[in-house]
């Protein structure tokens, strides 16, 4: 029998209440350092930024309240294919700002069933979706709230979700011994103006891994101004797309679909620990945010 994966985002591993992850200052035991033992030393998220010429204003990290909301992004990203009429409606409602939208369109038996699963779902959440075959299609009535993190994630977190916990994953079972964040703004250092955000950051060793979820058509101008700033190698700069499939090498950087994502960015960090010869299996944290 197939053993059940577990995931790592359970609500027992979350420590604090703050939705705002701490970054970890850099320690004084570092003057006792050799040059070759400070060279060689792991960097935290916020010592591989200034190393840049930048700094880290917020790194968010998971709360209790957050764990439902994985466990459905990765129910949306395995039905995305029979999903997408339904979030194109949804979306449709909410970049309105619409309370409701009543649209007809010529979906398939699958997406209808569907349609309908993630009424279920989404039902807890305040958010309804009547759905009604007719003789000319199907018959879409939504209600969303107009507050709350639902109207987030059905806009396009969901996937920042998902694409959080394949990271996750793929660094806990590659025993690198890691950090994991999300929703990452990076500064210039003393100055309030954003440079961008990044939707998932890994920081292991002195590698660095950033990852920008799409959900739209948009272009990622912050995403490519950072991975240049950072000096992201084209491998570990990571954009998915739900309209995208499979796995393209493009001009620096990494188009990935949400089917092959996991695929790729598990076999990239089996890879970089391979490269990384043997050293001791550390456990990763799930909190993936120190504290101080």
């Amino acid at each position: 029998m197939k053993r059940r994966k577990r995931s790592l985002i359970q609500e027992s591993d979350y420590l604090g209440e703050g939705r705002e992850g701490q970054i970890v200052p850099v320690s004084s035991s570092d003057a006792a350092l050799s040059p070759s033992e400070l060279a060689s030393r792991p960097l935290s998220l916020s010592e591989y930024v200034a190393n840049h010429g930048l700094a880290v204003e917020r790194a968010t990290q998971p709360t209790p309240a957050d764990a439902p909301f994985f466990r459905l992004a990765r129910q949306l990203a395995r039905k995305l294919p029979a999903l997408r009429p339904t979030l194109a409606v949804l979306r449709r409602i909410l970049s309105r700002l619409a309370v409701q939208y009543v649209g007809r369109h010529p979906f398939t038996h699958e997406e209808i069933q569907a349609a309908q699963w993630l009424s279920a779902q989404l039902r807890p959440y305040g958010v309804h979706i009547d759905v009604k075959e007719e003789s000319h299609g199907v018959s879409l009535r939504c209600r969303v709230p107009r507050v709350g993190l639902i109207r987030q994630f059905l806009t396009g977190l969901w996937l920042e979700f998902y694409a959080y916990e394949v990271v996750l994953h793929a660094v806990h079972n590659a025993a690198l011994p890691g950090e994991v964040y999300r929703s990452v703004v990076i500064t210039y250092p003393g100055c309030s103006v954003h440079i961008g955000e990044l939707d998932v950051v890994a920081i292991w060793g002195r590698a660095i891994l950033v990852l920008e979820a799409k959900t739209s058509g948009g272009r990622p101008r912050s995403f490519r101004l950072l991975k240049k700033l950072l000096g992201v190698p084209p491998r570990c700069a990571i954009l998915v797309r739900t309209g995208f499939r499979g796995v393209e090498s493009c001009r620096g950087f990494v188009r990935c679909g949400v089917a092959a994502l996991e695929g790729y960015v598990r076999e990239l960090f089996r890879k970089e620990a391979s490269a990384a010869g043997s050293r001791p299996r550390l456990q990763l944290e799930h909190t993936l945010v120190h504290h101080a």
